[in-house]
C-alpha cells in the first residue's frame, strides 16, 4: 500500500468515526448537519468533506464536535475521546498533503521542545535537591562530631586524672570508670552510625549525579531528534516549493496549449462536414450520431464562446493572440507560413551580413585614418607645408588642473609657439611629470595634435569622433544585433526579451566599435575584444531565452 493510499484510508476512518458518533445522537429532527455546522462555526460543505474523509478536521473543530455530542445526549468517555484524537493524529501523520504533514511535524516539534524544557527543569530541581541534601547531611555530620567531641573530652580528662592519682584513688574511682567506658562506647557507636550515614549520603549523591547524566543524555537525544524533525520540515517545505513551481509550469503549458489549439478546434469543427450532397449547395455538416461521440466531441474540442461584456478576453481572443494566430496561420497553411518565416529569416541574415561587411570596411578606413600618423613621414623643415606628414611644434606648459571624481580628469594648459593657448586631457604619468613652465613637444598630424611629450613622458591624444565614424559604429551595431536575433532566436514570434537583447547588442557593439577606432596597442585591442564578448554573452541570454 502506498503512502497516499494509507493517508486516504486513515482520513476516511477518522471521518467515518465522527459520522457514526453524530448519527448516534441525530435522532431528534432538530439535530441535523446544518445545526452541527453552525455549532462548529464552519460551512455545511466543509462539514460534509470532514465526515467523508476528504479533509481532516482540526483539533479545535474536534473539541467543539465532542462538546456538541455531550450537549445532545451522547457524551464521550475518556477512551472514546482518546481514540478520536488518535485517529486524527494518524490521519495527519500519513496525509498526502504536504501542508497537513508539515503542520503535524511542527506540532511534534513543539511537543518535543516542551518535553526538553520539562526535562531541563526537572534536572535543575534534582541538582538543587541533591546539593541541599548534601549540605544538610554535611552540616548534621559536623554538628554530631562536635557534640561527640564535647562529650568525649570530659571523660578523657577524668581518665587522665585517674591515671595520675595513686592506686588508692584509682580504687576509689573504679566504680566511676564503668559509666565512663559505657559513655565512650556509646559515643564510638554513634560515631560509627554517623560514618555510615555519611557513606549513605555520599552514595545518594553519586546516584543523583548518575541520574543527572542520564537526563543529560536524554536531553541530547531529544535535541538530536528535534534537529531531525526540523530537517524533515525543511525537506517538506522544499518539496512543497517544488510542487508549486511544477504547478505553475503546468499552468503555463496549459495556457500555451489552449492558445495553440484555438485554430485547430475551428478546423476540426469545420472538418465534421461530410462530402457535399449537391455541388450547387454548400457542404452539409454531419453531427456525431452516438451519445459517446457527442460527449467526446464536447469534452475534447469545446468551442470558446465570447465572454460577457465587462469581462476580460482570453489570451487567444486578445489583440496579441489574434496577431500571433495570424502569424502562425491555420493548420492548412501552417507549412506555407513556416516557409515564409524561413525566407524572412534568410533575408534578415543576408541584410545583417551586408551591414556588417559595409560597416567593417568603413571602420577599417576610419581606424587607418585615426592611426595614420604613426606611420607617416616627418615633414621637411623647408618648403611648403605638406599634408600627409608629421610636424613637431614646441610649446610651454602654463597650467594644470584636476577635476571630477575617481579617477579625476587631468588637464594641461599649453601655450603653442604660434601663440595659441589650448587645453588637453592627459594621463596620470605626464600630468605628474609636467610643471608650469615645462617645455612641451607637440606632434601634429593634419592640423591635429596627436601626441604630447613633456619631460620625457609621452601621452597620445585620442581622435575626436565625427559623424562618419558614428554612422559606421551604428551600422556595425545594427548588423550585429540583426545577425544575433536571426541566429539565436528559437521561437517563432518576437518577444519583449528578444527586442531588449537586440537593442542592447546594437548599442554595445556600436560603443565598442567607436572606442576601438583610435586604439593602437595590442593590449588595448584585446581589452576591447573582451569588452565586446561580455556584451555578446549577455545579448545571447536575452535573445535566446525560451
Amino acid at each position: 500500500m502506498g503512502e497516499a493510499d494509507e493517508g486516504r484510508e486513515n482520513a476516511l476512518a477518522y471521518g467515518q468515526r465522527m459520522k457514526a458518533l453524530f448519527e448516534a445522537c441525530a435522532g431528534p429532527p432538530n439535530v441535523t448537519q446544518k445545526r452541527l455546522a453552525a455549532a462548529l462555526f464552519i460551512a455545511e460543505g466543509t462539514l460534509s468533506r470532514y465526515l467523508a474523509g476528504e479533509r481532516i478536521a482540526p483539533e479545535s473543530t474536534l473539541d467543539l464536535f465532542i462538546a456538541f455530542l455531550a450537549d445532545h445526549g451522547r457524551p464521550l468517555d475518556d477512551g472514546e475521546r482518546a481514540g478520536l484524537h488518535a485517529l486524527r493524529e494518524e490521519a495527519r501523520r500519513t496525509s498526502s498533503q504536504p501542508a497537513v504533514r508539515l503542520a503535524y511535524t511542527q506540532d511534534i516539534v513543539r511537543e518535543l521542545h516542551a518535553v526538553v524544557a520539562k526535562l531541563i527543569q526537572e534536572q535543575e530541581q534534582d541538582r538543587a535537591l541533591g546539593r541541599a541534601r548534601g549540605r544538610a547531611a554535611a552540616a548534621d555530620l559536623a554538628e554530631r562530631r562536635e557534640r561527640a567531641r564535647a562529650e568525649a573530652d570530659p571523660a578523657d580528662g577524668e581518665l587522665e586524672a585517674a591515671r595520675a592519682e595513686p592506686p588508692s584513688a584509682r580504687e576509689e574511682l573504679a566504680p566511676e570508670r564503668a559509666p565512663a567506658r559505657t559513655r565512650q562506647a556509646a559515643t564510638a557507636e554513634e560515631l560509627t552510625s554517623l560514618t555510615s550515614r555519611l557513606a549513605a549520603a555520599e552514595w545518594e549523591h553519586g546516584r543523583l549525579v548518575e541520574l543527572v547524566g542520564i537526563q543529560e543524555r536524554r536531553l541530547r537525544d531529544a535535541a538530536s531528534h528535534s534537529l531531525g524533525v526540523e530537517d524533515d520540515c525543511s525537506r517538506v517545505r522544499d518539496k512543497a516549493a517544488d510542487l508549486a513551481r511544477e504547478l505553475a509550469t503546468l499552468r503555463r503549458q496549459v495556457e500555451t496549449l489552449n492558445a495553440e489549439r484555438f485554430h485547430p478546434v475551428a478546423v476540426r469543427v469545420l472538418g465534421l462536414a461530410g462530402p457535399p450532397e449537391d455541388p450547387r449547395h454548400g457542404p452539409a455538416l454531419s453531427a456525431p450520431q452516438t451519445p459517446t461521440a457527442i460527449a467526446s466531441w464536447q469534452t475534447t474540442d469545446a468551442i470558446t464562446m465570447p465572454p460577457p461584456r465587462g469581462e476580460t478576453l482570453p489570451p487567444e481572443r486578445s489583440l496579441l493572440g489574434r496577431l500571433r494566430a495570424r502569424w502562425d496561420g491555420s493548420p492548412d497553411d501552417r507549412e506555407a507560413a513556416n516557409r515564409r518565416r524561413r525566407r524572412v529569416r534568410v533575408l534578415m541574415l543576408v541584410a545583417a551580413i551586408a551591414a556588417l561587411v559595409v560597416g567593417t570596411a568603413r571602420w577599417s578606413g576610419a581606424h587607418q585614418d585615426a592611426t595614420a600618423d604613426l606611420h607617416a613621414p616627418p615633414c621637411a623643415t623647408a618648403g611648403p607645408v605638406q599634408r600627409d606628414c608629421v610636424a613637431h611644434e614646441s610649446g610651454q606648459v602654463t597650467g594644470k588642473r584636476s577635476e571630477g571624481g575617481d579617477p579625476p580628469d587631468l588637464e594641461l594648459t599649453i601655450l603653442h609657439a604660434s601663440g595659441r593657448n589650448a587645453i588637453y586631457t592627459v594621463g596620470e604619468d605626464i600630468y605628474k611629470a609636467a610643471r608650469p613652465g615645462s617645455t612641451a613637444d607637440l606632434r601634429v598630424w593634419r592640423g591635429r595634435v596627436t601626441a604630447i611629450t613633456v619631460a620625457g613622458t609621452t601621452d597620445r591624444q585620442s581622435a575626436h569622433l565625427d559623424w562618419p565614424e558614428i554612422r559606421t559604429a551604428i551600422l556595425i551595431g545594427l548588423g550585429t544585433a540583426l545577425a544575433g536575433y536571426t541566429v539565436l532566436r528559437r521561437r517563432r514570434g518576437p518577444s519583449q526579451m528578444s527586442v531588449i537583447g537586440s537593442l542592447f547588442a546594437a548599442v554595445w557593439t556600436g560603443l565598442a566599435a567607436a572606442m576601438a577606432i583610435g586604439v593602437t596597442t595590442l593590449p588595448a585591442l584585446l581589452a576591447g575584444a573582451a569588452f565586446w564578448l561580455f556584451g555578446a554573452a549577455v545579448t545571447a541570454v536575452f535573445i535566446g531565452v525560451a
